[in-house]
């Protein structure tokens, strides 16, 4: 993340830890401001989420994400990052996908089929794709659950992908 786009977040947290401190907002608690600081230090360190606009919002250890991002991997690793602080106890993720260009669904899925064509461990397996206005479902019969994360990460790159549900069978 660049210094110009992490300043607000950063921000954000220098004001929510001194109002919190003198006791300004009723319910802020101390452990929440640790919470919060530690999901912007993360966020800010990492630069897979540059270009994103994500508030937090944190009350008795409930996180709130809300804002945009372009990809929806991005979505996963603001989940993932704050689903690893510590003091989290429930997870809102109010973050929409918004892709920087409109992209065809017909695009999308031609990707998806590349990436299950391109890659050995899935050519023996029956994956159906159905894309419709970015939404992403899939189905189908995996060998290993690694593949099936595997697939969900690549095709949570696609740009244009605004949710991915997934219907998996394992056979062994």
């Amino acid at each position: 993340m660049s210094s110009q786009s992490a300043r607000p977040l950063v921000l954000l947290c220098v004001v929510m830890g001194l109002v919190g401190s003198l006791g300004l907002v009723s319910g802020y608690a101390a452990g929440d401001r640790e919470i919060l600081e530690h999901i912007a230090v993360q966020t800010h360190r990492d630069e897979r989420l540059e270009g994103t606009e994500v508030h937090i919002v944190v009350r008795g250890g409930q996180v709130l994400l809300s804002g945009t991002v372009y990809l929806y991997s991005q979505k996963i690793v603001y989940e993932h990052i704050v689903g690893r602080t510590p003091g989290v106890v429930e997870i809102n993720n109010d973050i929409r996908v918004v892709p920087r260009l409109p992209v065809e669904d017909a695009e999308i899925a031609g990707h998806i089929h590349t990436l299950i064509k391109g890659y050995q461990r899935f050519q023996n397996a029956e994956i159906t794709v159905d894309v419709t206005e970015g939404v992403v479902s899939l189905s189908g019969t995996f060998h290993d659950p690694s593949d099936l994360l595997s697939l969900k990460h690549q095709v949570a790159e696609i740009e244009g992908v605004i949710r991915l549900d997934i219907m998996a069978r394992f056979v062994t």
